[in-house]
């Protein structure tokens, strides 16, 4: 086995070990994680989902977490836009 297939075999054991990055989920994060999470093991293939929320309830956090587990999984890869406004 060649050395980055045994780094991703070892990522996909971990993925479902990896922390919410805070001690506690708030309610509008547990929404949006329930929803992408549908949305992740949707078939044929997953469903594409568009989220808006007001500032600072945690859309990044509840968004990237789901999706960095599910990506190491099954090693795929994410790509994330969000708005920049001042």
């Amino acid at each position: 086995m060649l050395p980055h297939e045994k780094r991703l075999n070892k990522i996909r054991k971990q993925a479902g070990k990896i922390p919410f990055p805070f001690e506690n989920q708030r309610p509008p994060q547990n929404l949006l994680i329930e929803y992408l999470a549908e949305a992740l093991v949707h078939e044929p293939a997953p469903r594409p989902l568009l989220a808006s929320a007001p500032t600072g309830i945690g859309k990044t956090a509840a968004v990237l977490w789901p999706l960095l587990k599910h990506a190491a999984a099954v090693g795929g890869k994410i790509f994330y836009v969000t708005a920049k406004t001042s």
